[in-house]
């Protein structure tokens, strides 16, 4: 299954090689990667600097939330999911986080190959998450590091024709989509010339830059336009993006989402990038993704606080349908795993059979959770948190979810409590 390259790699600089020739009705353009613009030498502060304070600021109240300990793994599973899924949209592979999760559960994938293809591929896209998140803080942003996140996203199944985590060893043609009637392809740099292009921009990243977020804007931007590997590289960079931004102490640790605007605006991603190869104009790039990264970082700000609240909610009242003691492990299980077949939280419960069962059975009468039967019927029914999944699937931006105000307050046994109030 090929189907990366959807709109993302479509950079390079105007004084580069531009041949125009007609296929159909529409002009092509073929854009040859450019060999001398990187770091740009200039970029238009004046028209930066509006951004920079709405991008940080949203982006620290984000991280604000990062930092907080109770329920943020509940957050953190829930963010995972959504952010593979929706990455792997990007490049048209499609599945929705309860598909996934239904089939992790055992509930199967319909009989339909290519639903069970692109399962795997987010299943891949979530594991190369997961493992950022237990890089050791000091390593750098090494060609080991990108090569062994490049071949999780292909591990398994799901395999290209090239080999993953090396470098492409031919060239290429990367075709655009259509804008004002005129079709573009992009042709990345020479096999030859990635060694030391990959180098050269992993200095740029190590220095220091006048801005952090509007270096992290022009990383992103010539990693596209290297496009290093034979496939993959949309996917991947977007999952350096929190890599770098936690490298550079933008974020406490290297969760951050960052494909629902991207997937939600194509068009303007394409324009941005366009007017790099086209009039030579970065400074255009580098304010789409500010204003990129301080919508998202809202967006996902929503979104945990949306996770927080109905924990909260859980929480409130888990005691009325179980034991005290099993509330903590009930809360965490469903958050984690809000698709799930009995016998697996029996088995993570460690609890006796009818113990286990009696809990899920108020659970369901409460309203928290519901039962679903595989299509076919050939496996044992299936529990589901539909709250949940509604957050996680939901196409809403969550900017529009009410804000929540948090509080610390000190615990003299139990240390550092979050306290999640209405505004």
């Amino acid at each position: 299954m090929r189907r990366e390259n959807q709109f993302f790699p479509i950079i390079a600089e105007g004084k580069s090689i531009l041949e125009k020739r007609s296929e159909g009705r529409l002009k092509v353009k073929t854009i040859r990667y450019h060999n001398t613009s990187f770091p740009p030498k200039t970029l238009n502060w004046e028209k930066l600097l509006p951004l920079l304070g709405p991008a940080h600021a949203a982006l620290a109240r984000y991280d604000s939330l990062l930092r907080m300990k109770t329920h943020l793994n509940l957050v953190q599973t829930t963010l995972e999911n959504r952010e593979a899924v929706l990455s792997c949209r990007i490049e048209s592979i499609t599945a929705k986080v309860s598909d996934v999760l239904t089939f992790e559960a055992g509930g199967g994938s319909s009989g339909d190959a290519q639903l069970r293809e692109s399962i795997a591929a987010i299943i891949n896209y979530r594991n190369a998450l997961r493992a950022i998140g237990n890089i050791p803080g000091r390593m750098p942003v090494s060609k080991e590091m990108v090569c062994a996140l490049h071949r999780m996203l292909f591990s398994g199944n799901h395999a290209p024709r090239h080999t993953p985590g090396q470098y492409r060893t031919k060239s290429m043609t990367v075709k655009m989509p259509e804008a004002a009637g005129e079709k573009a392809h992009f042709i990345p740099a020479a096999p030859e010339s990635l060694p030391t292009g990959m180098n050269a921009l992993r200095e740029f990243f190590r220095g220091n830059y006048l801005d952090t977020l509007v270096q992290i804007a022009l990383f992103h931007m010539e990693f596209e336009a290297l496009h290093p590997f034979a496939e993959g590289n949309d996917r991947l960079g977007r999952l350096l993006i929190p890599v770098v931004m936690w490298r550079k102490g933008l974020l406490s640790r290297p969760l951050f989402p960052c494909s629902t605007v991207f997937e939600r605006d194509p068009a303007g991603y394409y324009q941005a990038l366009r007017c790099i190869s086209s009039d030579n104009d970065m400074t255009r790039w580098c304010r789409f993704f500010l204003s990129a990264i301080q919508k998202q970082a809202e967006e996902n700000t929503g979104k945990a606080l949306a996770i927080l609240k109905l924990a909260n909610s859980v929480k409130g009242e888990l005691p009325q349908m179980t034991r005290a003691q099993y509330a903590p492990l009930v809360l965490d299980w469903i958050f984690k795993r809000p698709i799930f077949r009995a016998t697996d939280f029996c088995q993570h419960a460690e609890l006796p059979e009818w113990t286990a069962r009696r809990i899920l059975k108020h659970l369901v009468d409460g309203g928290i959770l519901t039962t679903s039967t595989p299509q076919g019927g050939q496996h044992a029914f299936l529990y589901l948190f539909p709250a949940l999944l509604d957050i996680a699937d939901s196409s809403v931006p969550s900017n529009n979810v009410r804000l929540w105000r948090l509080h610390t307050r000190e615990e003299s046994q139990n240390g550092p409590q979050h306290v999640i109030t209405p505004v």
